[in-house]
């Protein structure tokens, strides 16, 4: 079993799917701790500390996916047969999308760091837009997925050859 996961995580396109999803969840939920806060007023210390360490994390998943990814575009680009025009530009709209990702999850996290500041205005401010923030957020890291799904999906980039079961 450890072999078989040293394998998967020597393996760039392997990796890089075992390292997105996470972030992608992260992202994707990312609102719930949030609106838990801001039940509070953007009040709990405990709160804001937890939707801090959500968005790092996030923050550094997505970096560790989108270096993964890094490592796995050169196979791709080398595919046979050659990669369509179409498949080109998605695997750029990606990579793209996906080198910015783990800026994407500082947005609100750095609005919850600012609820830190004792004054209620500004807390019920910085609190609302870090609701906002990471609705955004999870929509781009969504989209971004969506993107690398249609490349492993529905064109067949990025998968080990399927072999013929005798």
């Amino acid at each position: 079993m450890i072999e078989q996961l040293l394998h998967t995580w020597q393996d760039p396109h392997s990796r890089h799917a075992l390292l997105v999803h996470f972030p992608v969840a992260l992202c994707a939920l990312g609102v719930l701790p949030l609106i838990a806060l801001a039940m509070t007023g953007f009040k709990s210390y405990n709160l804001k500390i937890v939707c801090l360490a959500w968005f790092a994390i996030a923050s550094l998943g997505a970096f560790l996916a989108g270096q993964a990814g890094q490592a796995a575009r050169p196979d791709v680009q080398a595919a046979t047969p050659p990669l369509t025009a179409a498949q080109a530009d998605l695997l750029h709209d990606h990579q793209e999308l996906g080198e910015k990702g783990w800026m994407w999850p500082l947005i609100p996290g750095g609005l919850v760091a600012i609820t830190f500041i004792d004054r209620r205005g500004t807390r019920n401010a910085a609190g609302a837009l870090a609701i906002i923030a990471s609705i955004g957020v999870g929509g781009v890291i969504g989209y971004t997925a969506h993107l690398g799904g249609q490349l492993v999906y529905v064109h067949g980039l990025g998968v080990p050859q399927r072999t013929p079961v005798p």
